[in-house]
């Protein structure tokens, strides 16, 4: 595993976080523009990566191998989602925040650092796993996720309609086209690619305009989220990689299950919160503080994974 690639890709996320910080700190943008941004990203950049991902693949493996994947990540999301639900309680964090920290257990940043880090560590095999596992959490995120962080935030009746958003059907999309070899016509593959391709710098922008919110002091003496950082990234992810090398052969599956479990907080609930009116005050201080530490947490994780 290369640590130099690790630190690049955390190099670059840090320089979006500064530009968003500095740009909502000194009233660059505006609150209501950030709110407009989070939108669009959550119904229009992010379905178009899912979608995207995988009509461009470079490398894919056979579709008995993409099935045995599939299992293999359904599982390990069951799994995250059974320890989301005890998270806030174990915690002891406040019991308003419980569907936060619900969700920031489950919705790792597997898109942005997933794909790069598979790509470069694993080959373009790997990236490929990497973009199934992004199938995945994008379906989940898109229906499971939606509901955790709807506005009535749990108390109110659930409604079907919750369940159909452009990120559900693209994702959905992304599996047949992916199962049948379809093939979207020149003009709209090149728009979907060209709309996906602006999340990687707007969704680490907006989290860097609502930190400017967040005390920096704060970030780094809120107990409650440092207890969730340690069990997050280091407990949970290296205890699941040391049980899934016994169970596991394959390298290659062993090591995108291990930045899977190791990325940091997926900006997308905040961003998905951010519209439908949150608090984001836990959300965005878990988010950065487990991205600013990822560095170190992500390449412990790693190297247990390769040891």
């Amino acid at each position: 595993m290369s640590v130099k690639v690790i630190l690049t890709q955390m190099a670059v996320i840090a320089i979006f976080l500064v530009l968003g910080y500095l740009a909502r700190k000194r009233d660059w943008i505006r609150e209501a523009s950030v709110k407009d941004l989070s939108w669009i990203l959550v119904n229009i950049g992010g379905p178009c990566q899912a979608l995207s991902t995988v009509l461009n693949a470079e490398s894919a493996p056979d579709k008995k191998d993409a099935l045995l994947i599939l299992a293999i990540l359904g599982g390990l999301y069951v799994v995250l989602i059974i320890f989301g639900l005890v998270m806030g309680p174990m915690i002891r964090a406040k019991r308003s925040d419980w569907r936060f920290y619900n969700v920031m257990t489950v919705f790792g940043n597997v898109g942005f650092l997933g794909i790069p880090l598979a790509q470069a560590l694993m080959g373009s095999t790997a990236a490929f796993y990497m973009a199934m596992c992004c199938m995945i959490y994008n379906l989940l995120f898109y229906s499971y996720g939606y509901l955790i962080l709807r506005p009535e935030g749990g108390s109110a009746g659930i409604k079907p309609s919750i369940f159909i958003n452009p990120g559900v059907i693209a994702t959905i999309l992304a599996f047949v086209a992916f199962f049948t070899g379809l093939d979207l016509p020149g003009v709209v593959d090149s728009s979907v690619l060209y709309a996906g391709n602006t999340v990687t710098f707007l969704a680490v922008f907006v989290i860097g305009c609502n930190l400017a919110a967040v005390s920096i002091r704060e970030l780094f003496t809120d107990r409650t989220v440092i207890i969730f950082l340690v069990i997050k990234q280091l407990v949970f992810p290296i205890a699941c990689i040391l049980i899934l090398r016994q169970i596991l052969d394959n390298e290659l599956i062993l090591g995108v299950l291990a930045i899977t479990l190791s990325v940091p907080v997926g900006n997308s609930s905040s961003l998905v919160a951010a519209t439908n009116g949150c608090d984001l005050r836990t959300l965005t201080k878990a988010t950065v503080l487990t991205t600013l530490l990822s560095i170190v947490t992500m390449t412990v994780c790693l190297l247990v994974a390769a040891a």
